[in-house]
């Protein structure tokens, strides 16, 4: 139980930190100013979030299991509306506005986007049982491995291009998931995809 409030925690202060980089337009605070603008005591924090950058890392782990739990209870949808949803519900939708300005500021910031790419590593973890039992595959199995790393990598892309291009992020992890299931390494001798 204990575990569970202070997941809860890390959560709301991870959520207060990303608002506060969105309404300074900057990653670059010190712990000590993070702690005392988002309201918590100094050592608090650190119990939090073990460095500064870190401070995203509940938020991008709750998008995770957002995401998870969204492909789980889709039963009877198509799989890759399944995983549209998925991101619309982590990423998009009511976390749009929040998707659009705090992650040109992360990665731009490298320490928080090595934290965003461990968070997209670890989410192939999260996402794979999930995605393995909605494709009838083993859970280890390289297929299941596979569908997740590209649901993964889907994500990661569209965020970054979102950030390139200040581009729509749902329609364009739609654009990014449709492009992967075409599977453009399948190619022929002259190197056209088949």
């Amino acid at each position: 139980m204990a575990t569970q409030r202070q997941a809860a925690a890390a959560l709301r202060a991870s959520e207060n930190c990303a608002q506060l980089y969105i309404q300074l337009g900057t990653t670059d605070l010190n712990a000590a100013e993070i702690a005392k603008r988002i309201g918590v005591a100094e050592r608090t924090f650190y119990r939090l979030f073990p460095r500064k950058h870190d401070t995203i890392r509940p938020l991008l782990t709750h998008a995770g299991a957002v995401m998870a739990t969204s492909v789980q209870e889709s039963v009877g949808q198509a799989i890759d509306e399944s995983l549209a949803d998925a991101f619309r519900k982590a990423f998009s939708g009511e976390h749009d506005e929040r998707t659009r300005k705090l992650f040109p500021l992360i990665f731009r910031d490298q320490a928080m986007r090595a934290v965003v790419l461990q968070a997209v590593h670890d989410g192939e973890g999260t996402i794979r049982p999930v995605i393995a039992d909605r494709l009838a595959f083993p859970a280890d199995s390289i297929e299941a491995r596979a569908a997740a790393s590209l649901f993964v990598s889907a994500v990661l892309i569209s965020l970054e291009i979102m950030v390139q291009r200040e581009a729509d992020p749902f329609t364009t992890f739609t654009t990014v998931l449709n492009a992967a299931a075409h599977n453009p390494l399948r190619l022929t001798k002259k190197g056209r995809t088949t």
